[in-house]
Parts: structure tokens; C-alpha cells; sequence
């Protein structure tokens, strides 16, 4: 692609006339003469005026006009909210964080291959984003617009869950503190400097996000009754017995809330209950 010098540059008309007379070109096609030549570099304007890591051309392209988050304000002129291509499909994500703080190096990626992966499939891949400017320890919701309706049923985070653990994709679920909400329209990302969701850890004003929502492909397992109720006199043992089975292989841990459950290691448990 070939830009046009900017109006005033010092490339223009550097080279004196006297020096880049050329009467035809390699091709052996007569030139125009002009009274100086330009020095042959090209220049660009950057753009990306919010220094959110997002050029503000294609914030400019996003849904309705520039503005992903329908607030009537462009996001090339926002700090706090941007939009850009997903890295799957390139449809738009809107990434708005509340007025006052900064966002800053947002991206797009794909989900990283992991020895350790979900059953789940990710249809805009991960959002990577970092929150400046907050007090310490301060909690703040982000929210996500996206521009193409998507199957979704759950939402990862990619990092490290607590200092213990290496970076994997975590279930990121609202536990009431953090965590994300999907709702019809919007994905809401409760997020605490320094508690679960934040990458770094650390309670230090910024807030570090990698994370995506995603389609569990898991089956739930199935946990079938004998009888579907029991009876049992004081002084008695209530009983019940049935079977257990999970399509994807995975391991299901039986518990009870009263009584004791056994699982017998083959398709079938027992449960029993001291009146």
C-alpha cells in the first residue's frame, strides 16, 4: 500500500531538480520534470490517539459507526472503550471499562494450546486488556459488546488462578465477587485488583485480563434412582440404591447432603441414612 506524503513534510521536494533529472525510467518511458524529487520515504499518521494499543482506524470501523458500546461517543476518542476484530471471524468486540480508568494494550489472540484443555470451544477466541489508573484493591465491571450473537454458555479466563498454579484457561463463572455474567446483550466482567481474574496478582492499580467466553461441550453425567423416595421410622436406616454414568469418561464424585453415599466403581452407588 502506498501513502501520499503528509502536506508540509521534509521528504517533499528534497532532492534539487538539478540532481534527479531523469529523462526516462528503467522501463525506457519518458518522466515528467519537476522542480525537485522527493526523498522516497513514505509516512503515516499513528493514530492510535487513546493509546489503547488499538489504531484508531479500526476502532472507526467498528458497529454503528465507531461507537461498539452505543454510548454516542466514538471509541477512537475514548480511553476507556474499544473495539476490534475477534481474532476467529474478525467480527467486532467492544471492550468498555467505566470513565475515569485507562485502558490500554487490548488485543485479540487465539486460545493458546494447553497440555490441560477445557471441553469447551471458543468462538471469538481470548480479549486481552489491562485496566490502569484504579485505587488499589478497587473493584471495577468491564463489559463486553460483541458485534455477531454467539453460542456462549460459560466464560475462561487465561492466567493463573492463584500464585500456586501455572497459567491455564479457568473457569471464570460470577462467584459474587468476580467473575463473569453473560447476559442477552452483554458479557459484565467483575474484576478486584489483586484477587481471582486479575493475571498479576497483586493489588497494585492495574488489573491484567486475558479471558474469552466459550461453549462447554461437556455432557453432564447421569445419576439415576432406584426409588424416588424412601421411608424410614426413627431408629431405622433409610436406604437407596442406583446407578451413575458420565458419556465423556470423565471421573463424578457422588456426595450427599445427608447420609453416606458409595460409589461402587461399577456404574452403581448405595446411600444410606440413620434415622
Amino acid at each position: 500500500m502506498t501513502h501520499t506524503l503528509l502536506l508540509g513534510s521534509p521528504a517533499i521536494d528534497t532532492v534539487p531538480a538539478g540532481q534527479c533529472v531523469l529523462a526516462s525510467d528503467q522501463r525506457g518511458v519518458a518522466r515528467l520534470q519537476v522542480n525537485g524529487c522527493d526523498s522516497g520515504a513514505f509516512e503515516l499518521e499513528a493514530s492510535d490517539e487513546d493509546n489503547d494499543g488499538v489504531d484508531g482506524s479500526i476502532e472507526a470501523s467498528a458497529p454503528n459507526g465507531g461507537d461498539g458500546n452505543y454510548d454516542d461517543i466514538p471509541e477512537a476518542e475514548q480511553s476507556n472503550v474499544t473495539s476490534l476484530p475477534n481474532a476467529i471471524n474478525g467480527a467486532y468486540v467492544t471492550v468498555a471499562a467505566p470513565d475515569g480508568v485507562n485502558l490500554t494494550a487490548v488485543e485479540a489472540t487465539e486460545v493458546p494450546l494447553l497440555h490441560d484443555m477445557p471441553d469447551a470451544s471458543f468462538p471469538i477466541g481470548l480479549v486481552g486488556f489491562t485496566i490502569e489508573g484504579l485505587t488499589p484493591g478497587a473493584a471495577v465491571d468491564v463489559i463486553l459488546f460483541l458485534e455477531n450473537a454467539v453460542d456462549i454458555n460459560s466464560y475462561y479466563k487465561y492466567g493463573r488462578p492463584n500464585p500456586a498454579f501455572p497459567a491455564m484457561l479457568y473457569a471464570f463463572g460470577y462467584n459474587g465477587a468476580t467473575g463473569a455474567e453473560i447476559l442477552s446483550d452483554r458479557i459484565i466482567l467483575h474484576l478486584v485488583d489483586g484477587l481471582r481474574g486479575d493475571d498479576d496478582l497483586t493489588a497494585n492499580g492495574t488489573i491484567v485480563d486475558p479471558s474469552g467466553p466459550a461453549l462447554v461441550t461437556n455432557t453432564a453425567p447421569a445419576v439415576n434412582t432406584d426409588n424416588a423416595t424412601v421411608a424410614a421410622n426413627e431408629g431405622e436406616t433409610a436406604t437407596n440404591s442406583g446407578t451413575v454414568s458420565d458419556v465423556d469418561g470423565d471421573a463424578v464424585v457422588l456426595s450427599a447432603t445427608k447420609g453416606t453415599v458409595t460409589d461402587h466403581g461399577d456404574g452403581t452407588w448405595s446411600w444410606s441414612y440413620d434415622v
